[in-house]
C-alpha cells in the first residue's frame, strides 16, 4: 500500500508541471523524495520496487526520454542516497556519493546514446536543450499566457537555451546536487523519531576548507577568454556555487536556531533567501569568507 502511495507521490512530483504548471516546479526537485522515505523507514527494496514500478508507468504512460530524465536525475540518486544512509554514512558523504552515482549513469546514458543515434555529445546536448526548452513553452501555453507574454517567455527561454547549452555538465551537477539536498532537507522534516538522519548538524556544517582553490581556479579561468579553460571555469562555477550557497545557508541556520522566532517566520526568510535578489550572491558570499571569518565560531565565543 505505501510503496503504491509512493508510487503516486513520484508520478505526481515528476509529472505535476505538465499537469499543474509552471506552479508545480517545486514538486518536481521533490520526485526522489519517496522512494528514499520509504527506504529508510521499510527498507532499501522497497526503494526499488518504488523506482522500478515507477519506471513501468514512465515507459507506458509518457515516453522513452522521460524515463531517461527520471533514471537519471532521480531514480539512480535515490537509490544511492538511501543505500548509504541506510549503512550510516554521514548524510554529506551519502550525498556525494549519489550526485556521484547518477552523474556517471547520466554521462554513461548520454554515451550510449550517441553511439547508438550517431550524434556527437554536442548535438545530443543541443537536442535535450531544445527539448526541454519546447517543453517550457508547451507548459506557458497551456497555463492561459497571452501571445504578447509567450513571446517575451520566449525570448528569455531562447536565451537560457544558449547558456545551458554551454553550462550544460555544471548545471547538471548543480542539478543534482539541488536535488539530494532538498531530498536530505524533507526527511530530516519527516524524522519524527521514526529515523535518524547520520552526520552533523546542517547548522555546523561546513565544506572542506581546500576547496577554494578550485573556486579561485574556476573564477581565474572563467574570464580568460580561452575557450576550453573559459568552459572549464564556468562549469565549474556552475557546481561550486551552489555548493558555497548551501554553507552560506548553514550559518543562517546557526544564527536562526538560537532565535525563538515561529517556524512559519524562519521559513519565510529561508524562502526570501532563496528566491529574492540578490540575497542568493549575498548567502554564497557569506559561505565563502566563512573560511576566513568564522562567523559560527564567533558567535559561539559571544554565547560563551
Amino acid at each position: 500500500m505505501l510503496t503504491a502511495a509512493g508510487t503516486a507521490a513520484t508520478l505526481v512530483c515528476l509529472l505535476g508541471v505538465v499537469w499543474l504548471g509552471p506552479a508545480a516546479a517545486l514538486l518536481n526537485v521533490m520526485t526522489a523524495v519517496p522512494a528514499v522515505y520509504l527506504s529508510i523507514r521499510l527498507g532499501l527494496r522497497y526503494g526499488l520496487i518504488l523506482v522500478g514500478a515507477t519506471s513501468v508507468f514512465l515507459l507506458l504512460l509518457s515516453s522513452p526520454y522521460t524515463l531517461a530524465t527520471y533514471l537519471a536525475l532521480f531514480g539512480t540518486g535515490s537509490v544511492l542516497l538511501s543505500f548509504f544512509l541506510l549503512t550510516r554514512t554521514p548524510w554529506d558523504r551519502a550525498a556525494f556519493y549519489a550526485v556521484s552515482g547518477a552523474l556517471l549513469f547520466s554521462v554513461l546514458l548520454m554515451l550510449l546514446v550517441t553511439i547508438t543515434g550517431s550524434v556527437t555529445p554536442t548535438e545530443l546536448i543541443e537536442r535535450i536543450v531544445q527539448a526541454e526548452a519546447e517543453q517550457t513553452m508547451q507548459i506557458y501555453r497551456q497555463s492561459g499566457f497571452s501571445e504578447q507574454q509567450l513571446q517575451e517567455v520566449g525570448q528569455v527561454v531562447d536565451r537560457l537555451a544558449a547558456f545551458v547549452t554551454t553550462g550544460f555538465l555544471g548545471i547538471l551537477v548543480a542539478i543534482l546536487v539541488s536535488i539530494q539536498a532538498l531530498t536530505l532537507l524533507v526527511l530530516r522534516a519527516l524524522t519524527r523519531k521514526h529515523y535518524s538522519i547520520p552526520g552533523v548538524a546542517f547548522s555546523v556544517w561546513r565544506l572542506p576548507a581546500r576547496l577554494i582553490w578550485l573556486l579561485i581556479f574556476s573564477g581565474f579561468t572563467a574570464f580568460l577568454g580561452l575557450p576550453v579553460l573559459s568552459w572549464l571555469g564556468q562549469n565549474l562555477l556552475l557546481v561550486l556555487l551552489p555548493l558555497y550557497f548551501l554553507q552560506g545557508m548553514a550559518v543562517i541556520s546557526s544564527f536562526l536556531q538560537h532565535r525563538p522566532w515561529p517556524i512559519a517566520i524562519k521559513g519565510l526568510i529561508y524562502l526570501a533567501l532563496l528566491v529574492l535578489s540578490p540575497l542568493p550572491l549575498i548567502v554564497v558570499s557569506i559561505g565563502i569568507f566563512d573560511l576566513w571569518i568564522d562567523f559560527r565560531k564567533n558567535r559561539q565565543e559571544k554565547l560563551s
